[in-house]
């Protein structure tokens, strides 16, 4: 069952107990995937650290003994195909389908809607086979990735551009 993530919330404090470096020590963090030649292998799917919203997903599909869902509403939707869980955390976050969302609920404040279960279960989930859906979550995983490293370059960039530029106010003003 799933419920109530923990919108931005950071697991970088409890990220010890996950992993330890490179090796994931939790197993319900490790999948097995197949290496080109078909051979079985470990793989690390914990998520990064600033992504406590799926890692709470994540734990929580490790206890589920069906793959059923819960709405804020407790409204209960079972898969009728397999479904990889961090394709399916890919998926829903996309703009295509919350906009789906938006519109098959009702309510105020956006992130809080009332969902309607008859509209809910009308919106059209595309569901490529397991082996896609693990390499599409991989493609975007990998891509989003280097994308944050690029940030990460960037903004340590700037930091040390404002820390030179406040050695050059100092040296101009003594």
């Amino acid at each position: 069952m799933l419920s109530n993530p923990p919108y931005g919330k950071s697991w970088a404090s409890e990220q010890k107990f996950i992993k330890d470096g490179a090796n994931v020590i939790d197993p319900r963090f490790k999948v097995t995937l197949k290496d080109y030649w078909c051979q079985p292998q470990d793989a690390d799917a914990a998520p990064r650290s600033s992504d406590g919203q799926l890692l709470f997903l994540m734990e929580m599909v490790s206890k589920m003994k069906t793959p059923d869902i819960v709405s804020p509403a407790y409204y209960v939707f079972s898969f009728i195909k397999e479904i990889i869980p961090n394709y399916f955390s890919i998926a829903i976050r996309s703009r295509l389908y919350i906009s789906f969302f938006g519109s098959a609920s009702d309510g105020v404040r956006i992130g809080q809607w009332d969902l309607s279960k008859t509209r809910m279960k009308s919106i059209p989930f595309l569901v490529p086979s397991p082996e896609e859906q693990t390499a599409i979550a991989n493609f975007l995983d990998c891509k989003t990735t280097k994308i944050d490293q690029a940030i990460a370059i960037r903004e340590k960039q700037i930091q040390l551009l404002k820390e030179r530029k406040q050695i050059l106010i100092q040296t101009a003003i003594r």
